[in-house]
């Protein structure tokens, strides 16, 4: 059984892998900010405090000696300006620059970083991209990320501990919030269910890899198990690019009525297209995607219909 520490464990990601470590047998310490709802598990332990604030993460750190430490908090969306991302570095330079030798000193072993899979790449010219693809951020987001990937593969080398980064596609999934700035899919439901326009940027025709989060934390929890899968970047995506056009076609067969889709001007930030090569990870530990989009846009629809 590992100990495993969550930065920034109560947002959408964060809580259903605190769940899904917790059911494989693994300790979590969830730590943010907010307080979300708890879950109910005995593996399960929550503290809240200021994650911009070097003691809280000593403390936090001070309860392990933890295997695996997730570094999941950012302030930044993708849609983010300038003054947000002089916000989100000295958020990093507190958290996440600092996490190696914070990890040395308190024994930690593993720092397991959230980069992305979409940002990073940016418009590259590659429509399909595995890791060694060329970085080309076209916004503060892909930018941030990409300065803290470096940063983390060079400290952890001077510090003697492991590091995983991965890069996840579009997660979505029960849990997700449907008010948020980002995410398609369930911001697209969140509209359908108060009977509100579906407001989209440009034409609908961008391209994105969505995977489900289930599918996801399977993909954190193989690498976990594998001790010749550190020291690296993983991609973790379903492989699959879709337009939003097409994610909201889907979307559309779960509903009784027509989707009320009203387009706006397209935005610099976005990337034109985005779909993950996945081959690495599924060489090195043998793992598939197993829930298509359409199963898991009727699971959520499902969902949220009978919570709200």
């Amino acid at each position: 059984m590992a100990q495993c520490l969550l930065l920034g464990g109560n947002g959408f990601i964060g809580r259903n892998l605190a769940l899904a470590l917790a059911d494989a047998g693994h300790s979590v310490l969830s730590a943010d900010l907010i307080h979300a709802e708890t879950l109910n598990h005995p593996l399960i332990n929550y503290s809240i405090g200021d994650l911009a604030h070097k003691q809280y993460i000593d403390d936090c750190l001070q309860k392990g000696p933890f295997d695996f430490v997730f570094l999941l908090a950012c302030t930044l969306i993708p849609s983010s300006g300038e003054k947000e991302f002089l916000v989100e570095q000295e958020f990093q330079r507190v958290l996440g620059y600092s996490l190696p030798e914070k990890m040395r000193r308190f024994g930690a072993k593993t720092l397991v970083y959230f980069s992305s899979g979409g940002a990073i790449y940016g418009n590259n010219g590659m429509s399909i991209n595995h890791e060694n693809a060329q970085l080309c951020p076209i916004n503060y987001y892909g930018e941030a990320k990409k300065m803290l990937e470096e940063a983390i593969q060079t400290d952890t080398l001077a510090y003697g501990i492991d590091y995983l980064i991965l890069r996840p596609s579009n997660p979505y999934g029960i849990g997700q919030k449907l008010n948020a700035a980002q995410g398609l899919i369930a911001v697209t439901l969140g509209k359908v269910l108060q009977g509100e326009p579906v407001e989209i940027w440009g034409d609908g025709e961008v391209v994105r890899d969505y995977l489900h989060i289930s599918d996801l934390t399977a993909a954190v929890l193989a690498l976990l198990n594998q001790d010749k899968a550190r020291n690296e970047i993983y991609n973790v995506g379903s492989g699959v690019g879709k337009t939003v056009n097409q994610i909201l076609e889907i979307i559309q067969l779960q509903v009784d009525y027509p989707l009320d889709i009203r387009y706006g001007e397209g935005r610099k930030v976005d990337v034109i297209a985005n779909v993950l090569n996945v081959e690495k990870i599924q060489s090195r530990v043998n793992w598939l995607p197993k829930v298509s989009i359409e199963q898991g846009i009727s699971e959520l629809w499902q969902h949220i219909r009978k919570s709200h």
